[in-house]
């Protein structure tokens, strides 16, 4: 996330272990860590879209010793249904030597 507060910088929130669904016109996420301080649910259709972000610092600061303090920002203090998703297609993985 990025807003006028931060100035432009991003607020990164990584996700380890999260498993995306994603097919042509959907995208569906829900994550939940397991001490509880982080959680995301996202789900992208056509007939519209929604993200509900928590995410305590003082929590995952002792999982993720390099957590932006900022993270507590991304609250969305419940679902957010005024929001506009495009889903792109995937872009091709390139072979490694």
């Amino acid at each position: 996330m990025r807003e006028r507060d931060t100035k432009g910088a991003w607020i990164d929130l990584k996700l380890p272990g999260a498993a995306p669904a994603v097919t042509a016109g959907t995208a569906k996420l829900s994550y939940r860590n397991a001490n509880g301080g982080r959680h995301v649910d996202l789900d992208v259709s056509n007939a519209g879209s929604r993200i509900d972000v928590w995410v305590d610092y003082g929590l995952e600061v002792n999982i993720e010793p390099d957590l932006d303090s900022r993270v507590d920002r991304l609250n969305t203090e419940g679902p957010l249904t005024a929001v506009h998703c495009t889903i792109s297609p995937p872009v091709p993985a390139t072979p490694h030597d």
